[in-house]
């Protein structure tokens, strides 16, 4: 089993014990969500801290940023979010609506593709689907649901779901946590979304990884991460979207902090993104038939 040492899974577990809780009570929608213009986020390993942020919009329009940057591009907020849930349509009587779910690869990637060709929407028309990326420096696993829930509170609920997250907590967390805590989160979303498309995006390797005694153990970790959890989201409906080209050589496709991806990197994440999107955007649409 990989873990960051006994002393950092005990501290974990406390944590982890303390943000279920939180978990469960955003679900439950005891807790109440956070405004529309800043969004509160929580400090996240490996990256600093995250404090109040403005969502960006598609226009480029942005609000106050400090600390480490977070963004929504893609005019989550507005429309059906002015209206509440009760103005949410009936599918086939809107565009699709894809959200691209991350930490900091989302955050660079939304920015990356929007020097590119085919665009933050990837390729598709604005009559076929609309893309939000959300990206967050610094997410770990156990903020993805609640924050699903938080967004789909301001706007109506994706039809298609694709998350790049985890690779936070790979050193934090012990390999079984993270996998048990993915695939059960899987689950709830598909209890709680049934229509919803899945897409799970592999997590990149690295050269770097926090809290980690051997690099080696954290990609093995890495590896196997990607191959359970994509095996389980197949099973239960799900896609998988696999980044074949960015696991030969790291260092090729890497900033210098062995983290973040550079120019080329993000490039060949973005093509696989759009690969999995354009096949997610496919079984919606039979869904729909």
């Amino acid at each position: 089993m990989d873990t960051a040492g006994s002393g950092a899974v005990s501290r974990g577990r406390s944590l982890r014990g303390r943000e279920e809780t939180e978990r469960q009570e955003e679900i439950s929608g005891s807790r109440t969500a956070p405004g529309r213009d800043v969004i509160r986020q929580h400090p996240e390993a490996g990256e600093e801290e995250s404090r109040d942020v403005g969502l960006l919009t598609e226009d480029g329009s942005e609000g106050e940023l400090s600390g480490s940057e977070a963004s929504v591009v893609g005019g989550l907020v507005g429309g059906a979010a002015a209206e509440g849930p009760s103005s949410f349509r009936q599918p086939g009587e809107l565009p699709c609506l894809i959200w691209i779910l991350g930490h900091s690869f989302v955050y660079w990637g939304a920015r990356w593709a929007d020097m590119r060709l085919n665009g933050q929407q990837l390729g598709l028309s604005r009559d076929e689907a609309k893309i939000c990326w959300i990206g967050i420096p610094g997410k770990q696993w156990r903020r993805v649901v609640p924050e699903v829930y938080r967004f789909a509170s301001l706007d109506r609920p994706p039809n298609v779901l694709l998350i790049h997250a985890g690779g936070n907590d790979l050193g934090v967390w012990s390999m079984r946590e993270l996998m048990r805590d993915i695939k059960f989160d899987w689950l709830r979303l598909r209890e709680a979304f049934p229509g919803m498309v899945l897409l799970w995006s592999d997590i990149v390797a690295r050269l770097s990884w926090r809290h980690a005694r051997s690099l080696e153990k954290l990609n093995r970790a890495r590896v196997k991460v990607n191959k359970e959890v994509g095996r389980f989201l197949v099973k239960i409906g799900g896609l998988v979207v696999r980044h074949w080209e960015l696991e030969s050589e790291p260092r090729l496709i890497l900033r210098g902090d062995g983290v973040h991806l550079n120019a080329v990197g993000t490039d060949l994440w973005l093509l696989s993104l759009q690969e999995g999107v354009h096949r997610a955007l496919r079984v919606w649409r039979r869904a729909q038939t």
